[in-house]
């Protein structure tokens, strides 16, 4: 635990041994600061309060964890029943003290927040793009890519009172709102 990047780094895997409490394996917690977009991970990161760690870590190897398990092993910082489940041990939570007063916990990180937004953003996206796709082509019967209701319903409610507005307004509209994502997002 030489340096600022390993200390932290031990910090934030004592931090979620302990929120986890043995309910879930270092596997978990591995995906958790991956940011692996599986359900378990990302109710996991809401059931046990951990949010601001989903995709901390992302360049995080397996190997990497394992070492910091192995040395937390050594320093009898863990107990585990199982060799796949583990707490804190006294000492582990004396050293989640003392660490937690040389590292900071990050604050303002949310990845998490917009993964469950991300996916029907994009299938909006599509379907409008479609959608205005086949218009200009003058084809106002089509098969859309997506069948997913609130996908759907979304279309509609934006595309309908664009019939009523030429489709260069509608394109021109569209390349504005799109620059203001990168302006605003960084995509």
């Amino acid at each position: 635990m030489r340096d600022d990047h390993g200390v932290q780094t031990f910090f934030f895997l004592l931090y979620l041994i302990d929120r986890f409490n043995g309910e879930r394996s270092l596997s978990g917690i591995y995906h958790l600061l991956r940011g692996k977009r599986s359900s378990q991970t990302v109710q996991d990161s809401f059931l046990f309060h951990v949010e601001p760690f989903f995709h901390l870590l992302d360049e995080l190897k397996r190997a990497g964890i394992d070492r910091l398990l192995s040395e937390c092993r050594t320093r009898r910082w863990l107990t585990s029943p199982d060799n796949i489940h583990f707490r804190l041990s006294a000492d582990g939570k004396a050293a989640l003290l003392e660490l937690g007063k040389a590292c900071h916990f990050p604050k303002g990180i949310a990845f998490v927040t917009y993964v469950n937004g991300e996916k029907l953003f994009w299938l909006r996206l599509q379907l409008l793009v479609q959608t205005l796709s086949e218009l200009i082509h003058r084809q106002s019967v089509f098969l859309p890519m997506t069948n997913q209701i609130n996908v759907t319903e979304f279309k509609k409610n934006i595309a309908s009172p664009c019939r009523r507005r030429s489709l260069s307004i509608i394109q021109s509209d569209f390349q504005r709102y799109l620059s203001l994502l990168v302006v605003i997002h960084g995509y």
